[in-house]
């Protein structure tokens, strides 16, 4: 797997205090994220957000598409996506994509629960429109 990372830190001072943004951009396989996850959300029936809770991004599933892969895996609406791996969204579209044809499993928190989806990944892109 080839993969790099581009990293731009901006260090804006305020007073005392000092800020600092990072922006991460990953590739896999010389392709970046932002080509990848429009045909994964399509295929699968799902749409992520990305608020922030407690001053930390939190990987959530905003949409779910009936009849979907997404939705026949059980994900729903507001599960939040677990685990280190994935405080990096773009790993979350990466892995689909390195599992296609394939089960992809991840675990969620719903409702103060933990659950696990394995969802079956299209082995190829269809047409269609993103939720």
């Amino acid at each position: 797997m080839k993969r790099s990372t581009k990293v731009l830190v901006s260090l804006p001072v305020l007073g005392a205090a000092v800020i600092a943004a990072a922006v991460v951009v990953v590739e896999l396989e010389g392709r970046h994220y932002s080509e990848i996850a429009p045909a994964l959300k399509s295929d699968l029936g799902f749409d992520h957000g990305s608020p922030y809770r407690d001053g930390r991004e939190v990987f959530i599933i905003a949409v779910v598409e009936p009849g979907k892969p997404m939705a026949a895996a059980g994900a729903l609406a507001g599960d939040r996506v677990l685990g280190s791996r994935y405080r990096s969204i773009p790993r979350f579209y990466f892995d689909l994509e390195k599992n296609r044809g394939a089960s992809f499993t991840f675990e969620v928190e719903r409702e103060g629960s933990v659950r696990t989806i394995t969802v079956s990944v299209p082995a190829h892109h269809t047409e269609g429109h993103s939720p």
